[in-house]
């Protein structure tokens, strides 16, 4: 996927679901499903650093992190 975007321009709402849906497919359920926090936490880093690896732009992979993170916030701040 081509998601070269600068730090200038914000990511439009649009943008957001599509690379969601093109690279956070399926995480939320492992989130919400994974029996401890840790392994919660193990399929936040998995996620995390197959951004790394699928993502140029910094901006997208910062976007992308922070929204597997909050998945897990909100799931397991509530659920402890």
């Amino acid at each position: 996927m081509n998601d070269e975007l600068s730090f200038d321009r914000p990511i439009s709402d649009h943008r957001q679901e599509k690379l969601i849906r093109a690279y956070c497919q399926g995480i939320d359920e492992q989130i919400r499903s994974a029996t401890s926090k840790e392994e919660a936490e193990r399929i936040v880093q998995d996620a995390c650093k197959g951004f790394d690896q699928a993502c140029e732009s910094d901006l997208v992979r910062s976007f992308l992190k922070q929204h597997v993170n909050n998945l897990f916030t909100r799931q397991w701040t509530r659920s402890s």
